[in-house]
């Protein structure tokens, strides 16, 4: 079996990986299918160098979701453009983005 390729891609906004938000100018490495949906959404741009390479030290200061306070939460939520945040409580708004960061992740 073909093994899938991998991209690094550096981040223009704020992202959801794996439940960790990743905010733009990191650069991250994915999946074809979710590059392509990145690329295609101005979401970030084609990176220099080789998968496996990514620069993940900033990674100890990255969040979970769940580790965000509820306006950081409302604030990466209105970058996904996902309706009606200002009225969602901190577990809805972690189930909206990580919905939206799935459903997102083919494009």
């Amino acid at each position: 079996m073909a093994k899938d390729k991998r991209f690094l891609i550096t981040l223009s906004s704020a992202a959801v990986f794996d439940g960790e938000i990743k905010v733009a100018g990191e650069t991250v490495e994915c999946d074809e299918s979710t590059a392509k949906g990145l690329l295609h959404r101005g979401k970030g741009t084609l990176a220099e160098g080789k998968p496996g390479e990514a620069d993940h030290s900033g990674d100890a200061d990255e969040k979970v979701l769940a580790e965000h306070t509820v306006d950081e939460l409302r604030h990466i939520a209105d970058e996904y453009g996902i309706d009606g945040v200002s009225s969602l409580k901190k577990a809805e708004l972690i189930a909206a983005i990580e919905t939206h960061e799935a459903a997102n992740a083919d494009e």
